[in-house]
């Protein structure tokens, strides 16, 4: 069963999203190997929006704070690219 708080915070990465109407990038991040991998901000946004848990409320709250401060959004997506590439299993 889907709790009311998931729903919300759904919505609210949805909406941040869809609002934020970024141009879709290609980052460029390597693995602790030295890999490199492309990761395109369309793939991290759709990590981030079925995130669960302590890490979607983390994500929310980034994104909130980003908003509230005007932030380079594909700074912090970049960065989550990062952590997509360090988890890929060798």
């Amino acid at each position: 069963m889907t709790s009311a708080l998931f729903l919300a915070m759904s919505d609210y990465i949805t909406r941040f999203f869809d609002e934020k109407d970024l141009d879709d990038q290609v980052y460029e991040v390597a693995s602790p190997n030295g890999t490199v991998n492309f990761i395109s901000s369309r793939d991290v946004i759709w990590m981030l929006k079925t995130s669960e848990g302590d890490a979607r409320r983390s994500i929310q709250r980034v994104l909130h704070e980003l908003d509230l401060c005007n932030g380079d959004v594909h700074h912090f997506l970049k960065h989550m690219a990062t952590g997509l590439a360090l988890s890929i299993p060798m």
